[in-house]
């Protein structure tokens, strides 16, 4: 994403679905969530909404990785999930998790998406501990 596009995104404040959006991708508590979101800037709050669009970009053709082609292209959706959930734990002032548990999580995140279901992250129901990931 360039930074014009990212230019597009509001600054306004999070909404209650931004927060479950950001509980979701960072993988922790909906109510601390909520407090560190209060601390945000403006330019972060725009910059939280740009990855929360990479994160749960959902494209028609359901595209999922492309690599190669005249124009050389690279495209994979579930490294673009991973560097998301990455840059928006800095964001919001968690520490990093190891890229494999991201990427499993995501995963299972997007399953949950798939079924209309919340991920239990949202509710407080699921655990990021290094060691053991616990989703459902």
């Amino acid at each position: 994403m360039t930074r014009a596009e990212r230019l597009t995104f509001s600054t306004a404040a999070l909404d209650s679905q931004d927060l479950v959006d950001i509980a979701e991708v960072v993988m922790e508590d909906l109510s601390d969530v909520g407090l560190k979101a209060q601390a945000l800037t403006a330019e972060q709050r725009r910059t939280v909404r740009a990855l929360l669009s990479v994160y749960f970009d959902e494209t028609p053709s359901k595209t999922i990785k492309v690599k190669g082609g005249r124009d050389g292209k690279d495209y994979d959706q579930e490294r673009d999930r991973v560097d998301s959930a990455v840059r928006m734990r800095k964001l919001m002032g968690y520490e990093a998790l190891p890229v494999e548990q991201l990427q499993m999580i995501a995963s299972r995140i997007q399953a949950f998406k798939g079924r209309g279901a919340r991920s239990p992250f949202a509710s407080g129901q699921a655990s990021t501990s290094v060691d053991t990931v616990s989703v459902w």
